[in-house]
C-alpha cells in the first residue's frame, strides 16, 4: 500500500491533469482544484501551475488591478517622492506594491546612489590649518557627533553631525557656508525644544579632523591639536567656548558693612565643559602659560550632568575675554561675544585694573605664543 502511495506522489503529470489546472486554477484556489485531482496535493498543484505559467486572476486573489490613473501618479512623482509618500497619494496601495509596480513599469530613479555625493562640499577644508578651520574645528570638538564604521544599508559611514538650538540657526548656516556645503539644514522639535541640524558625510573631512585637530568619534578621547601654529590656538579656543562654553554674569547678594544695607555684586565667569579631561587640561595650561595674572589652580574642575567643567572668574576671566574679543574672528557666535551687559562689565574692569589688560597680538606678525 505504501509503495502505491509513493508511486502516485511521484507519478508524471498527464495531459488531462494539466487541462484541469488550466481550466480551473485561474478561477478557484488550489484546494478546490484538488477535488478534481485526488492524487495531487495543494502544493503540487500550485507548483505545476507556476511551471505551466498559469496565474490567478488578480481580482479573484483579492488584488485590485492597477489603473491608468494610478500608474500616471507614479510616473509623475516617483523621482521626487519615495514609496511611502506615494502610498499616501494612492489609497489602498502599500509601499511594497508601489515599489513592485515601479519595477514592473521599468522606471529608473535619477537620484544619486549610496556613496555618490548629492551636494557640493569642500572636502579639503580641514587639510591645511588656518584661522577659519581652526575656529570651526574647535567648535566641532566641543559640540559635534562623528560616526564611523560600516552600515549594511549605507556601506562605509563617515559622518559629521552638528545640532544646535533653533536660536543659533544663523550660526549653523554660517558654518555650513564656510565649509562649502550646499545641502539643507534639517529641523527637529524634541520635547518642545526646536533645533536645527547639519549632517555632512565625508571620509576625508573625518580623517583631517582627527589628524590635524584631534577631533575623534568618542568625545572623552578628543584631544587638543598638537600641530597648529601658535597663533591658531586662540581661534581653536574661541570655537570651544562658542560650542560648549559659557560667558555669564551672576549677581550675588551681600550686606554692606558700611551702610548695613543689602547690596549686590557682579561675578563674571567663563566656563568650558567637556566629557573628557584632555581638552580641559589643555585649556588650563594654555591660559596659565599665556595670561600671567592669577594663574588657575591645579584642580579647578567640577562635574555638571556627568560633564567636567573648567572655569575662570572675575578679573582673570575679563582679561581673557578682552584679549579674545579683540582678535579678528567674524565667525564667532555673536550671542555670547556681543552681549551689552558683558561688554559694559569688561569696560569697568579695564578702568579699575588697566595695568593687567594686554593688547592682542597682531596675527600677521610672527609673535611667540606659549602653548
Amino acid at each position: 500500500m505504501l509503495l502505491a502511495i509513493i508511486k502516485i506522489m511521484h507519478s508524471k503529470w498527464t495531459l488531462s491533469e494539466d487541462a484541469v489546472i488550466n481550466e480551473f486554477y485561474p478561477k478557484i484556489n488550489a484546494t478546490e482544484v484538488a477535488k478534481y485531482l485526488p492524487n495531487r496535493t495543494n502544493k503540487a498543484i500550485r507548483a505545476r501551475a507556476v511551471l505551466l505559467g498559469i496565474n490567478k486572476h488578480p481580482e479573484l486573489c483579492g488584488r485590485k488591478l492597477w489603473t491608468k490613473e494610478e500608474d500616471q501618479i507614479i510616473i509623475d512623482n516617483y523621482q521626487n517622492e519615495g514609496s511611502d509618500k506615494l502610498a499616501k497619494r494612492i489609497l489602498g496601495r502599500t509601499n511594497d506594491s508601489i515599489r513592485a509596480r515601479i519595477q514592473f513599469l521599468g522606471l529608473k530613479s535619477n537620484r544619486p546612489k549610496v556613496g555618490v555625493r548629492q551636494y557640493t562640499l569642500n572636502e579639503t577644508f580641514f587639510s591645511i590649518t588656518n584661522q577659519v578651520n581652526s575656529y570651526v574645528a574647535g567648535f566641532l570638538s566641543g559640540d559635534c557627533l562623528i560616526r564611523t564604521g560600516y552600515s549594511a544599508r549605507r556601506g562605509n559611514v563617515n559622518q559629521v553631525a552638528l545640532k544646535l538650538s533653533l536660536k543659533d540657526e544663523v550660526h549653523l548656516q554660517k558654518i555650513k557656508d564656510i565649509v562649502g556645503y550646499s545641502g539643507p539644514l534639517k529641523y527637529e522639535k524634541n520635547e518642545g525644544h526646536p533645533s536645527c541640524k547639519l549632517t555632512i558625510c565625508s571620509k576625508q573631512l573625518v580623517d583631517d579632523l582627527d589628524k590635524n585637530f584631534g577631533v575623534v568619534e568618542w568625545k572623552p578621547y578628543r584631544r587638543p591639536p598638537d600641530n597648529l601654529s601658535p597663533k591658531l590656538y586662540f581661534y581653536f579656543l574661541m570655537g570651544l567656548i562658542d560650542a560648549d562654553g559659557s560667558i555669564i554674569i551672576t549677581y550675588h547678594r551681600y550686606i554692606s558693612k558700611v551702610t548695613g544695607k543689602e547690596a549686590y555684586y557682579a561675578r563674571f565667569r567663563i566656563g568650558i565643559s567637556s566629557s573628557g579631561y584632555k581638552i580641559l587640561h589643555w585649556v588650563r595650561n594654555f591660559l596659565n602659560a599665556n595670561f600671567e595674572y592669577r594663574k588657575g589652580k591645579q584642580n579647578v574642575y567640577r562635574t555638571v550632568s556627568k560633564a567636567k567643567v573648567f572655569s575662570i572668574h572675575n578679573i582673570r576671566a575679563a582679561i581673557v575675554f578682552n584679549y579674545l574679543y579683540n582678535i579678528d574672528c567674524p565667525w564667532r557666535l555673536d550671542r555670547k561675544w556681543e552681549n551689552p551687559e558683558v561688554l559694559s562689565l569688561i569696560q569697568n574692569y579695564k578702568v579699575k585694573y588697566s595695568q593687567y589688560f594686554i593688547k592682542p597680538l597682531d596675527i600677521s606678525q610672527n609673535s611667540t605664543i606659549i602653548v
